[in-house]
């Protein structure tokens, strides 16, 4: 998040991840997260314990993601698909935390200032500029993670 925007933008939200068995999932909670691999989903704010209130989210993650076969021995190479689900998701949290990103009960989205209908339909999803930053954003962020890896290892 450090990429994205300020500490104490940060200190003003809570984010939880997990990782989901899609088998424990509804039918179309499965094939969305087959679909998907991983989304947010932003909870509202809620007071903590210690007072004070933030804005809550969710990013819950395929678990297949995590790669387990055996002749994949490194380390980031077994989490790389986590990882770029991780960053992707990230960067949706920072659209809401900034501000960039509203979502309409009637399932329109404004991004910067331009509200978008039908955006879920077909390729449109993947061409909507949210998508486009985020999908951009998951590279750099799991760049920036295999460095730092490499040097702690």
């Amino acid at each position: 998040m450090d990429h994205f925007c300020s500490r104490s933008v940060q200190a003003k939200a809570v984010i939880l991840i997990r990782f989901v068995n899609p088998k424990g999932l509804t039918k179309d909670e499965r094939e969305d997260m087959i679909r998907y691999r991983a989304w947010m989903t932003y909870e509202g704010v809620k007071k903590g314990k210690d007072g004070k209130r933030r804005k809550h989210f969710t990013i819950d993650i395929n678990s297949y993601e995590i790669t387990s076969r055996k002749n994949i021995k490194s380390l980031i190479r077994r989490l790389k698909n986590a990882m770029l689900c991780v960053g992707h998701e990230l960067t949706h949290v920072k659209q809401y935390l900034l501000g960039e990103v509203f979502d309409y009960a009637n399932g329109d989205v404004r991004y910067k200032g331009k509200r978008y209908k039908d955006w879920e339909q077909g390729e449109e999803y993947f061409f909507s500029p949210w998508e486009i930053e985020s999908y951009g954003h998951e590279i750099g962020l799991f760049k920036c993670f295999e460095m730092k890896l490499k040097e702690k290892l």
